[in-house]
């Protein structure tokens, strides 16, 4: 029935029809309240495992940084022992001398000073 074969109802059965369509529409105004609650809770457990998992990637993010970190120290490090030992080792080309120089136990050859210089550095012990 679709509205349309109303026509032989009497007024009692069109009241009990009525009655019907509208608890009929009660009944799907209900359910589709059902649904949606359903769905909102469904949308709610889904939003609190995102931001759980958030949570444990930001931590894990942190791990990571705090790891990297104390590998790049430790490299760091490593790498200055590792200059410290080079040195020790004698693979430095730099030295280090106390005292005065004594040309018997090492002569050190005197850079030529060009001529004008050196009658420049005689005028000035002279003065």
């Amino acid at each position: 029935m679709m509205g349309k074969e109303l026509e032989g109802l009497s007024f009692k059965e069109l009241q009990h029809l009525e009655q019907q369509l509208n608890e009929g529409i009660l009944s799907v105004k209900d359910r589709k309240e059902q649904v949606l609650l359903e769905q909102l809770e469904k949308s709610r457990l889904q939003e609190q495992k995102a931001m759980l998992e958030n949570e444990t990637l930001r931590e894990q993010i942190e791990e990571l940084r705090q790891s990297f970190i104390g590998r790049k120290h430790s490299v760091i490090c490593s790498n200055t022992v590792c200059n410290c030992r080079s040195g020790k080792e004698g693979n430095s080309d730099t030295s280090l001398r106390l005292g005065f120089s004594s040309d018997v136990y090492h002569k050190r050859k005197v850079p030529k000073i060009e001529s004008d210089s050196m009658d420049f550095g005689s005028q000035m012990a002279s003065q």
